[in-house]
């Protein structure tokens, strides 16, 4: 069983440096801006505001993925270990 949570512990390890990384190098990207040709009908303008609702989304549930679950999950594994090291004085 201890070299189960080791693993799992490295795989949240690492999950959370590759999340790390992928927000640092996309730091100084240039935000794209939309520009309006005229206007739109009420389905185009419909079926833009859905396009960014699902994208911002998904991005914000694979950050979830990545930083609060896995990044929770390695703390919650650190601090079993520790408990499990130094248990508590009653």
């Amino acid at each position: 069983m201890r070299s189960e949570n080791l693993v799992l512990s490295v795989l949240c390890a690492a999950a959370v440096v590759i999340a790390v990384t992928i927000a640092w190098r996309g730091r100084n990207l240039q935000l794209v801006t939309v520009r309006s040709t005229g206007p739109q009908s009420a389905g185009a303008a419909a079926q833009d505001a859905l396009r960014s609702v699902a994208t911002v989304l998904a991005a914000g549930l694979a950050a979830g993925l990545l930083v609060a679950g896995l990044g929770g999950r390695l703390m919650m594994r650190i601090l079993a270990a520790r408990r499990a090291i130094a248990p508590r004085v009653v």
